[in-house]
């Protein structure tokens, strides 16, 4: 039997077991200690961030890596065999115990690349579908693009969630560095709850959800201009939205005044017992997202048995398969209209494709994914043992 580790996780962002990327972490944690190991799990707001609202954007724009290193560094961190952070979110403290020898393992956990983030933006911006300011195109993206890149260099073990975000860290990896693709899981108490779900063919087709933040990344321009040439053909179809981070009034006035009737808005964080008892009412997700580190609402929402139209970024362009578990389209208007009538038109078709990707994210499951993190972070601290002499005890 393996040895129980002592592992430091350091998320960077607030501490939310409800909400996307804490979750994770949350899954990760939870799991790993109910497996044996010693795990603590710090986050954003555990990290000293100043009070001042300004000071505290300002920090989190230009100085992230030096205050999660900064408070790293407190901690004793002789104690631990694995560290593992965010991104690039340790940069400082990283490079410093690189050139250590005994030292414990460095972990670079990556949720999203920046430059596809940068790059989603800029498409938008460059289309005219959103303003990009100078401030996030000169300073704050290249930036957090420089600490990816910069992590990954000087990390043990480059762990991403998804194949493109793969296929930009692997050249930029040391020779002794390993990496790992290890996805995240359904929540389990939602992957219980959904197999007491509506069934898929009891659902009205003409409901439909949008699950994510309301901006440019997401999709959000082609939504409302979507709905409306949906409804053109089909004019009972309605849109419900969950959790876009706006106000009501201010996602709702980019729909037309003939189509705001037919949109519910739902507004803050979606619990997983709201989403247990809501998401049997959809029978189309909508998740025309441009960059993903993986898409959690969608795993989640395919779990459930939700008939996707997504693009083929994380998790929908990993797994799923365009007319087979979802529409995967190109993401603009037209094509996302085409797809949702599609699904919308075919009780045979929508149903197939519903129950297609239902069968693939309930494969998404804590264990395997805790199977990963332990086999590899295993092998990474044995590599690193293995060069290096032992102090001892």
């Amino acid at each position: 039997m393996a040895s129980a580790l002592r592992i430091l996780l350091l998320s960077n962002v607030m501490n939310n077991p409800d909400a996307g990327a804490s979750r994770v972490y949350h899954m990760i944690g939870d799991a790993l200690a109910e497996r044996g190991h010693a795990v603590d799990l710090y986050h954003l707001d555990e990290m000293g961030l100043p009070d001042n609202p300004f000071l505290s954007k300002l920090v989190l724009r230009l100085g992230y890596p030096r205050l999660v290193s900064r408070f790293a560094s407190r901690l004793d961190l002789d104690a631990y065999d694995v560290v593992m952070t965010s991104n690039g979110m340790a940069l400082p403290l990283f490079r410093r115990l690189a050139r250590q020898r005994q030292r414990p393992v460095l972990v670079s956990h990556y949720h999203l690349i920046s430059q596809y983030d940068y790059a989603g933006y800029m498409n938008e911006h460059l289309l005219g579908h959103v303003r990009v300011s100078y401030q996030y195109r000169l300073i704050t993206c290249p930036m957090q693009i420089h600490w990816d890149d910069q992590a990954a260099r000087c990390s043990d073990l480059v762990i991403a969630q998804n194949l493109r975000d793969l296929a930009w860290l692997r050249p930029r990896l040391s020779t002794s560095a390993q990496w790992e693709l290890i996805p995240p899981s359904v929540l389990p108490k939602l992957l219980d709850a959904s197999f007491e779900a509506r069934p898929i063919a009891e659902r009205n087709p003409a409901e439909m959800l949008f699950f994510a933040s309301w901006n440019a990344r997401k999709g959000s321009y082609y939504v409302p201009r979507a709905f409306r040439l949906i409804r053109e053909q089909l004019p009972n179809m309605r849109l419900t939205i969950w959790g876009g981070g706006k106000e009501v009034g201010s996602v709702l006035s980019e729909f037309e005044d003939r189509d705001r009737a037919n949109v519910t808005i739902v507004p803050g964080v979606i619990t997983p017992a709201e989403q247990i008892e809501r998401f049997g009412d959809f029978s189309i997700f909508l998740f025309p997202s441009l960059s993903e580190g993986f898409g959690l609402a969608l795993l989640e929402a395919c779990c459930f048995g939700l008939a996707p139209v997504t693009t083929s970024v994380g998790f929908g362009g990993d797994s799923l398969t365009d007319g087979e578990s979802a529409r995967v389209v190109f993401p603009s208007t037209e094509h996302i209209v085409r797809a949702a009538i599609d699904l919308a038109t075919s009780d045979v078709k929508r149903n197939a494709i519903a129950a297609a990707a239902q069968s693939i994210a309930r494969k998404y499951t804590v264990d395997t994914m805790v199977d990963r993190y332990e086999e590899c972070f295993h092998r990474a601290v044995a590599r690193l043992r293995s060069v290096r002499p032992v102090s001892p005890p």
